[in-house]
């Protein structure tokens, strides 16, 4: 059995609460409480996606690591080559359909009357697999960087 995140940690890390320790405070909304724990035990559930999507979610996840480190330390999008843009886009599409919300949505949308998680997941892995072609529509859009 697998842990699967559906977000990387290595986006969790940035949120954590010292550079030395993955520690981040997490918040259960069904429980209305908040507490600390460790990226790997938070957005994650066990055996969540197919092993083909796991490797192209890894294959994206390491240099996307790199391109927004890059962005973090120069603050710009300016230097970014068209492949680096093209990663981030691709990144931004498997991150959208990778998440529990979506295959929720998927299955009340068009599978209303059944509950069929397998379906669900065979859906959302051929959409994962297709990341290049969806991102295409990303390809004329502005691109903003905000710093909080």
């Amino acid at each position: 059995m697998s842990r699967d995140h559906y977000v990387p940690q290595f986006l969790l890390k940035k949120f954590s609460v010292s550079a030395k320790n993955d520690q981040v405070f997490a918040y259960d909304k069904w429980e209305d409480t908040e507490f600390p724990t460790n990226v790997g035990n938070i957005c994650s559930e066990n055996d969540y996606n197919y092993i083909e999507v796991e490797t192209i979610i890894e294959k994206l996840e390491t240099p996307t690591k790199i391109i927004i480190d890059k962005i973090l330390k120069e603050k710009n999008l300016n230097s970014l080559t068209k492949e680096e843009k093209d990663t981030l886009k691709s990144f931004s599409i498997v991150q959208l359909y990778r998440t529990r919300k979506f295959r929720e949505s998927l299955k009340q949308q068009m599978f209303q009357e059944l509950d069929d998680e397998i379906l669900a997941k065979d859906i959302t892995s051929k959409i994962i697999k297709d990341h290049t072609e969806i991102a295409k529509f990303l390809d004329n859009k502005d691109w903003f960087l905000y710093e909080n």
